[in-house]
Order: structure tokens, then C-alpha cells, then sequence
């Protein structure tokens, strides 16, 4: 029996934002960062996420 596999992705770093909801104390999903994480809350953050730090 034959199995399929699906072609691999490429390996490159990415990053999940979450925001805490204050009512229910949970984490929300506000988003996935893939090359660059830019936010300007709770204070700007740029990053490039390609660019690992040295």
C-alpha cells in the first residue's frame, strides 16, 4: 500500500502573535508572522525574522 505525503515547506521561521483577553484570561490568535513581525502595540516591534541575530 502505497502512502502519500505532501511536498515538504520550505523551512523558514515564523512567529504566532497572541492577545490575552482580559474577560475570559485566554489567549487569542491576532496572527502569524512569517519574514517580518511588525506590531505597534504594546510598543513597536520590528523584526526581520529571516535575519537571525548574530
Amino acid at each position: 500500500m502505497a502512502t502519500s505525503r505532501a511536498p515538504q515547506a520550505a523551512l523558514t521561521p515564523l512567529t504566532a502573535r497572541l492577545l490575552l483577553n482580559p474577560r475570559s484570561h485566554q489567549r487569542v490568535l491576532t496572527g502569524i508572522h512569517h519574514g517580518r513581525l511588525t506590531v505597534p502595540v504594546p510598543f513597536p516591534v520590528d523584526i526581520d525574522l529571516d535575519k537571525p541575530p548574530r
